[in-house]
This record gives C-alpha cells, sequence and structure tokens, in this order.
C-alpha cells in the first residue's frame, strides 16, 4: 500500500511540477510562494466542517512549526531554481538528497554504506555529471557548474533542508502519530504566516498590489496547483505512516523522471536525451542506495 501512495504522489507531484514552471515564467519566486500557500490554506478550510482535529502536545506543535519554516524555506528554494532553470536540470538535482545524507552519516555517524548502496552513490555521481556536461569545457566543469554556478545556491540549500525534513516527517507522523490532516492544517496555516513576512520583509520590496494582480493572472494555474500540491503532499504523508520515510521519498522521486519528460516536451528544453538518461541513472543509483 505504501508504495501505491507513494506512487500516486509522485504524479501528483509532477503535475504540480509542470504547472509551477508554467506560472513561474510571469511571477516572481516568492510571490508565486505566497500565492499558492493562500489557496493551499483556503482549500483545506473546509476539512474542518467535516473534520474534528486536536491540538498537538506543545513537543509536537513545535516540530511541526520548525519543519514547516524549514519546509517552507525549501521550497522557495525549488522555485527559485525552477524559475532560473529548466525543469529537466533543476529537479533531478534534488534526487541527490538521499546519496547527500548517506555521505554524512558515514563520516559523522559511522553508517556502513555497503556494496549496493556505493554502486548507487556512484550510479548518481555519474548521473549528475551528465546532466550538467552540456557546459564542460574539462572534467571537472560540471561539478564546478553545480558548486558555484549562477543560482545554484538555492538547489544546494534546498537539497542540505531536505534532508533534515525527511527525518523530521517520520519523526512527526510515526514516532508521535499525529494524523496526516492534522499535520497539514498546521503546515498551511503557518506557510502563509511564512511567505507573508518573507515577503513583507523582503529585500526586492514587492508590492502588495502584486497579490491581487498575481491571483487574477492565473486563478485557474494556481486552484490547479493547490489542488495537486495538497493531494501529493497528503499520499506522501500516508505512506510515510506505513514505511521509512527514504523508501517513500525513493518512490516519489518518479515524480522527477515524468515532470522532467513532459516538462522537456512542453516547454521544449535542450538536450532532453541526454538530461533523461542522466536521470534514469541518478533515480536507479537512488534505488540502489535504499536498498540498504
Amino acid at each position: 500500500m505504501w508504495f501505491f501512495l507513494s506512487f500516486l504522489s509522485a504524479i501528483f507531484s509532477a503535475g504540480a511540477a509542470v504547472s509551477q514552471k508554467k506560472v513561474l515564467f510571469k511571477l516572481d519566486a516568492l510571490l508565486f510562494s505566497l500565492i499558492l500557500s493562500g489557496f493551499n490554506f483556503l482549500l483545506l478550510l473546509p476539512v474542518l466542517f467535516f473534520y474534528t482535529s486536536s491540538i498537538p502536545d506543545n513537543g509536537i506543535l513545535v516540530a511541526v512549526i520548525i519543519k514547516t519554516f524549514l519546509g517552507n524555506a525549501a521550497f522557495l528554494f525549488v522555485m527559485k531554481s525552477l524559475r532560473s532553470f529548466e525543469i529537466s536540470t533543476a529537479l533531478p538535482l534534488m534526487a541527490l538528497t538521499p546519496g547527500i545524507v548517506a555521505v554524512i552519516s558515514f563520516f559523522l555517524l559511522g553508517d556502513v554504506i555497503g556494496i549496493a548502496g556505493i554502486a548507487g552513490l556512484i550510479l548518481m555521481v555519474v548521473g549528475t555529471y551528465f546532466l550538467e556536461s552540456s557546459k564542460a569545457g574539462n572534467l571537472l566543469a560540471p561539478f564546478r557548474e553545480i558548486i558555484f554556478g549562477k543560482n545554484r545556491k538555492f538547489i544546494l540549500f534546498a537539497l542540505a533542508i531536505f534532508s533534515l525534513t525527511a527525518v523530521l516527517d517520520r519523526l512527526i507522523l510515526w514516532k508521535y502519530k499525529l494524523p496526516p490532516v492534522d499535520f497539514l492544517m498546521i503546515q498551511q496555516t503557518f506557510s502563509v504566516l511564512f511567505f507573508a513576512v518573507v515577503y513583507l520583509f523582503s529585500d526586492k520590496r514587492l508590492k502588495v498590489d502584486s497579490i491581487p494582480d498575481g491571483i487574477k493572472a492565473h486563478f485557474k494555474m494556481f486552484l490547479l496547483i493547490a489542488v495537486m500540491t495538497l493531494l501529493y503532499r497528503y499520499f506522501q504523508m500516508e505512506a510515510v505512516k506505513l514505511a521509512p520515510a527514504a523508501l517513500v521519498l525513493s518512490v516519489k522521486r518518479l515524480s522527477i523522471l515524468f515532470a522532467s519528460l513532459a516538462g522537456g516536451k512542453i516547454f521544449k528544453e535542450t538536450a532532453l536525451p541526454r538530461k533523461i538518461a542522466a536521470i534514469i541513472l541518478i533515480l536507479t543509483g537512488l534505488f540502489l542506495l535504499q536498498a540498504l
């Protein structure tokens, strides 16, 4: 059952990513994130009339709030990346999170990776290399592009944050047994507050008038993205209740392949066959790593 729920999460996540890219052609990433968080919150409000929720213990509530703020920061970084890069370039790098966690755990905690895990890490590195190889002037150029390339810091920040939030999801949903609907309601409430504060204090000083203008111009797309976003998050949370977060994320990462295929065709992105091959290598490496 967890695999089916994770697969559904991947389908809706891919649909949301392609739709997000379409709107991000027109809107700033921060403005987009603020409006979408408002749509997500409003869509969840009717649930309160049919669902009886309870306020969790203070410790659980703090954990959810921390996870929400971290997740929102990572989401904003991903949206900035999607706005700056082709979808078939930005999204695949998000699949590297488990590999980074495995390497850090090996050096800091002494965790054993094993032969399958080592093979998986090698495939992920090779896949990443080919994903970035279009601008390669020498063997190290693709890796320099990832680390020092313009706006690549957003992807690196998102990778670091997602590594932590994956653990927090498991802690909140599995150990603390917080119902997914309660989790979503708390998340969306604080998401609106998070993006509103960041928006108001942004260095860009984006105009408040931009909010209604953005809603009016892209209302249908925001509604569609909000529905798909809530669905993929809900299915992911239900899956995490049944299986380790690492396994759930491994299946959910298929959304990267789906979104890259669809988005690459829709937006006529460059070197799509090479990128798809690189994505398959990365995802294969991911599955081997999670086979530990």
